[in-house]
C-alpha cells in the first residue's frame, strides 16, 4: 500500500477532522508546538485534495486561524485557500466567518509572507460562484478587506514576495524601460 492509497483512505476516514481535533485538544492544554504543526501541515496537505468539505471540518480551519502558534496560523491560512477552491467550500467558509478570521490574523500580525497567504486566501474567498455573485466580496469589503487588498498589491516587496502576492492578487506589474525594475504602476 502507497503514500496514493493511503491520503485517499485518511480523507474519506475522517483523517482531517481527526487532526483539527487533536490540534485543538492540544491547543487547550497548552502541548507540544511541535505536534501542533505537524498536525496542522497534514490538515493542509489532505485538504488540497480537491472535493466538498463538512460544514465542521470548516468551522475547525476557521477555529485554528485563532491559535497561538504562528506556524499552525500559517497552514491554516493556506488551507483556506485550498478548500477555496471548491464553490461549495467558498460559502460555506463565508459564512463560517473566515474572512472575519483572516482579516484579524491580518491586523495581528506584521509577517509579510503570511500577509501573502492570507490575501491569497481572500482572493479565493471573493471569487464569485457560478451564479456570478459573491456574499464573499461584499463581507469582504464590509470587513475593510479593500484597503487591505489594495495595500498589500501596492505594497514595495521585495522581488520574490512581491511576485507571490502578484501571482495571486493582479496582473503583472510594468517594469521600468533602462532598468527593468517593477513599478508600481498596473498595466
Amino acid at each position: 500500500m502507497g503514500v496514493v492509497d493511503v491520503v485517499p483512505g485518511a480523507v474519506a476516514k475522517d483523517g482531517i477532522e481527526k487532526c483539527a481535533r487533536i490540534i485543538e485538544e492540544s491547543m487547550e492544554m497548552e502541548a507540544s508546538v511541535l505536534l501542533e504543526k505537524q498536525l496542522a501541515a497534514t490538515m493542509m496537505y489532505l485538504c488540497g485534495i480537491p472535493g466538498r468539505r463538512s460544514r465542521e471540518l470548516l468551522a475547525a480551519v476557521v477555529k485554528l486561524l485563532s491559535s497561538t502558534n504562528r506556524q499552525v496560523v500559517h497552514f491554516m491560512t493556506m488551507t483556506v485557500w485550498l478548500l477555496a477552491h471548491d464553490e461549495h467550500n467558498r460559502i460555506l467558509l463565508g459564512d463560517l466567518w473566515a474572512i472575519d478570521g483572516l482579516m484579524t490574523v491580518c491586523k495581528a500580525n506584521s509577517d509579510i509572507r503570511l500577509k501573502e497567504y492570507i490575501l491569497s486566501a481572500l482572493w479565493m474567498l471573493a471569487t464569485p460562484t457560478s451564479d456570478g455573485t459573491s456574499k464573499n466580496a461584499v463581507r469582504l469589503a464590509m470587513r475593510g478587506g479593500l484597503q487591505y487588498t489594495v495595500a498589500m498589491v501596492n505594497f514595495d516587496f521585495d522581488e520574490s514576495a512581491h511576485t507571490h502576492a502578484c501571482t495571486h492578487a493582479r496582473p503583472p506589474t510594468r517594469t521600468h524601460a533602462r532598468t527593468n525594475q517593477p513599478t508600481n504602476h498596473r498595466a
